[in-house]
This record gives C-alpha cells, sequence and structure tokens, in this order.
C-alpha cells in the first residue's frame, strides 16, 4: 500500500469527489470542489488564491517562477485602470484577456489598441463577480519562442513543444497550423522532433540544455507541494540571451478538467 504525504492525501480526496461528480454531470459541484482544494494552499503559500481558477494558477505560477508585469481589472474597478498601466510601462506592447471565474484554458488575448476601451466597456457589462480582466505585458517580441513542458511528478517523464508566437494561438486556438519543436523525455534517453525551421528546433536543444534542471526542479516542487501526480508550464524564452531565466506565465493543473 502506498503511503502519502499531506499534501498527496488531500489530492486524492478531492480527486475522488471531483472525479465523481463529472461522472453524473455536476460540473458547477467539481468546480466547487476544485476550488476548495486549492485555498487549502492561500495560506501556507502567502498568496491570495481569488475564486478564478486562471488567475488563481497564474499566482501559483508566480509564486514558483516570478511574477510577470501585469494587473487586473476585477468587476468592481473602473475600465480606465489599464491607462495607468500603459503609462508605466512605456515602448512595451500591452495585452489583455478576459477571464470567467471559470476558465482553465484558451483564454484569449487582445494587443491594446484604439478599440480597447470600447471593448473593455462591453466586457464589464457582462462581467460576474468574479470575473478578471488581466493586463499584461506582452512576452512574444522579435527574439522570443513560446514552449510548454509537461512532466509527471518525478520527471520521469518530459515533453517539450516550442513555436513561434502568442502560446495560447501556437498551442491551443491555432493548434496544427504552426510549425513546432518537440522534444520527449522517457527512459532516460530524449528523442528531438525536428521543426520545419531549423532554428526553432536549435532555440529548443538551447532551452533544455540551459533551463532544464531549472524548470525540473521547480515543477517537481509544484507537483511535490500541491501533491499532483503531473504538471503543464507554459512560458517564453528569449533567444537573444539564452542564459536568462524562461518566463513562466501559465501552469495547467489536473483538475483543469472540470472547467472543459
Amino acid at each position: 500500500m502506498k503511503n502519502y504525504y499531506t499534501q498527496e492525501v488531500l489530492y486524492v480526496y478531492y480527486e475522488n469527489q471531483i472525479s465523481n461528480l463529472l461522472a453524473t454531470n455536476k460540473k458547477k459541484e467539481a468546480q466547487t470542489k476544485a476550488f476548495e482544494w486549492l485555498q487549502e494552499y492561500v495560506r501556507p503559500l502567502c498568496i491570495t488564491v481569488p475564486w478564478n481558477w486562471k488567475i488563481a494558477k497564474k499566482q501559483i505560477a508566480a509564486y514558483f517562477f516570478g511574477k510577470t508585469q501585469s494587473t487586473q481589472i476585477n468587476f468592481e474597478d473602473n475600465i480606465n485602470k489599464v491607462f495607468q498601466f500603459i503609462e508605466s510601462h512605456p515602448n512595451q506592447n500591452i495585452r489583455y484577456s478576459y477571464h470567467k471565474y471559470d476558465t482553465a484554458c484558451h483564454s484569449e488575448s487582445q494587443r491594446v489598441n484604439n478599440d480597447t476601451i470600447e471593448r473593455l466597456s462591453e466586457i464589464k457589462k457582462k462581467m460576474l463577480p468574479m470575473d478578471i480582466i488581466e493586463i499584461f505585458t506582452e512576452c512574444s517580441t522579435c527574439t522570443t519562442t513560446c514552449f510548454r513542458r509537461f512532466s509527471l511528478q518525478y520527471n520521469e517523464s518530459i515533453s517539450y513543444e516550442m513555436g513561434y508566437g502568442q502560446a495560447m494561438y501556437v498551442f491551443e486556438a491555432e493548434r496544427g497550423k504552426h510549425d513546432i519543436a518537440a522534444m520527449d523525455y522517457h527512459g532516460n534517453k530524449w528523442k528531438i522532433n525536428k521543426s520545419v525551421d531549423p532554428f526553432l528546433t536549435e532555440y529548443l536543444e538551447q532551452l533544455i540544455n540551459n533551463h532544464e534542471q531549472y524548470l525540473a526542479i521547480k515543477s517537481q516542487c509544484i507537483c511535490y507541494y500541491l501533491g499532483i501526480p503531473q504538471i503543464s508550464i507554459e512560458g517564453y524564452f528569449d533567444t537573444a540571451i539564452s542564459n536568462g531565466k524562461p518566463i513562466i506565465v501559465d501552469i495547467d493543473l489536473p483538475f483543469d478538467r472540470a472547467f472543459f
């Protein structure tokens, strides 16, 4: 019989409840249990995990990998808050994304432009109290690649994907329409699937050679701390300064399935 540590006990407890609720088409109840599970980590992490699944995951990513440049417009906030953020980040492209409280993945983002205030005004009209608009600096530049890293709890199995552009488009909204380099680790061996663009394959190799140990340790820490069997992280790698740590912007958790 396996000896569980405390975090695994909590995960297994909620895993059983959520699986049973989803099996009986009780999606809202399953989501509530997923939120309750995350609340278990508010006090020990010294962070505020809101009742908004996407933002909660981003805050956990920020705790372990560092905070990205962003702010939030909550239900009670004035949308003019976006101007303050733009003014404090001159010469940078700014994007916004609307995260409904039950969003797990596939949150589209738009670059701030002349129509932004009008669009945000329309979003504000339909926002629910736990919905959040995120305003953030654009991580994708002419020198960055986006990537995803999936791993099991102890990094015994690892998969990387890398492409050009916004991660949301490359890996979600336009999946299959972009050139991708990939590497998988199984049985103590790496296997590469080269991209059409040879530079993209080279960039992925640079990321793994320079930062795999860092990403492996952090990913394993999150898995251990939350008691989860696997995790996927998403971020950007600046190829112009390959020794600089990659920016991690989001994570995928096993209970995401309650929000699909």
